[in-house]
């Protein structure tokens, strides 16, 4: 790979990146704050936070499916 693919690729990346660890953090703090109280809490926010990212990784894989497929349906005037 040449270094101006990868300075693109980085470019145009980051952002991305930036939200998907702050999604993660979110989940992440939450657990710490939770787990000071009580297991019950712990728990609650555990499985909340699962549920949460399995419902955000599939919707975030339709919408960068879509996108493309927009695109390629935008340019072909259909």
């Amino acid at each position: 790979m040449s270094k101006n693919l990868l300075k693109e690729i980085f470019r145009l990346g980051w952002p991305m990146f930036v939200g998907q660890m702050a999604v993660m953090a979110n989940g992440f703090i939450d657990t710490i704050m939770a787990g000071r109280y009580s297991t019950l809490d712990l728990a609650g926010i555990g499985v909340g936070s699962s549920i949460y990212m399995s419902i955000f990784v599939a919707m975030m894989g339709i919408l960068l499916a879509l996108s493309p497929t927009a695109a390629q349906l935008y340019g072909a005037k259909r």
